[in-house]
């Protein structure tokens, strides 16, 4: 079985955890659960890319990445279309819809 990789925000210091057993209660870490994202399985520019995450999709402008049916997109703030993953080579994360910084653009 296939393991799923997450992150999510620790309580305490407010930085990103990023494991594969970030939910299990035995975690020494204590997490934010509204923060959680899952990874999407794909990796640009040497990040990976989760669910929540802002991008700069150059001349198209920016984006979140989401899951919407059945497959992982990126929602456009620009447009309010829906882009796949894949058509894009280079997406840079610039922020995630739980960092403070990124919400006040």
């Amino acid at each position: 079985m296939r393991k799923i990789f997450f992150k999510a925000k620790d309580i305490k210091t407010g930085k990103w955890i990023m494991s594969y057993d970030i939910l299990k209660r035995n975690n020494f870490i204590e997490v934010d659960s509204s923060t959680v994202c899952q990874y999407t399985g794909i990796k640009r520019l040497h990040e990976y890319l989760f669910t929540g995450d802002i991008v700069d999709l150059g001349s198209i402008g920016k984006g979140v990445v989401v899951f919407n049916h059945y497959s992982y997109l990126i929602k456009c703030y620009n447009d309010n279309q829906y882009y796949d993953l894949d058509y894009f080579e280079a997406v840079e994360v610039i922020g995630n819809i739980h960092d403070k910084e990124a919400n006040n653009d």
